[in-house]
């Protein structure tokens, strides 16, 4: 599990399981993480690491929407994240968030005369839940309890 502090009292986002589609190298592929507090991605270079951390990342830019739109079109989905040969790509997120659970997809397509493959169709349940977390989001806003997301990429200066 991969856990996000939103204020003092402990409350957390804690990412249950992320689900890449056509994202980069990765055609599909769940991952599940465990209940602990404590998760380590450790691999040889090349071996998908960093493309698990921005895929959470970009599925995590719905919500992030919420606050500034225009902020969050550097961190979305782009073309060159859908994986060669593929019409689009897909981030599937599941969290808790004070016990609640919530899934989203975030999707891109190369054209949208292209239909998506491999994605899914989006469920009733996911609409809503992505609607409600919105709204929790925007009231996290409004309180000032907005959680602190750190995250070091490749990029990085050593």
């Amino acid at each position: 599990m991969i856990s996000i502090y939103l204020d003092e009292e402990g409350d957390a986002v804690k990412v249950d399981f992320i689900e890449l589609t056509n994202f980069r190298g990765i055609q599909k592929q769940r991952i599940t993480f465990e209940n602990k507090n404590f998760v380590a991605l450790i691999g040889d270079n090349g071996s998908g690491k960093t493309t698990i951390l921005e895929a959470i990342t970009k599925g995590f830019v719905p919500i992030l929407r919420t606050v500034n739109a225009e902020a969050m079109k550097e961190c979305d989905l782009a073309n060159n994240d859908i994986r060669n040969g593929a019409n689009g790509a897909a981030v599937t997120l599941g969290i808790t968030l004070d016990g609640e659970k919530y899934v989203w997809t975030n999707r891109r397509r190369l054209s949208s005369q292209q239909p998506f493959e491999n994605a899914g169709d989006v469920k009733a349940e996911n609409a809503k839940s992505l609607k409600e977390l919105k709204s929790r989001y925007s009231q996290c806003v409004e309180e000032r309890k907005l959680p602190l997301i750190l995250y070091y990429g490749t990029d990085r200066i050593i």
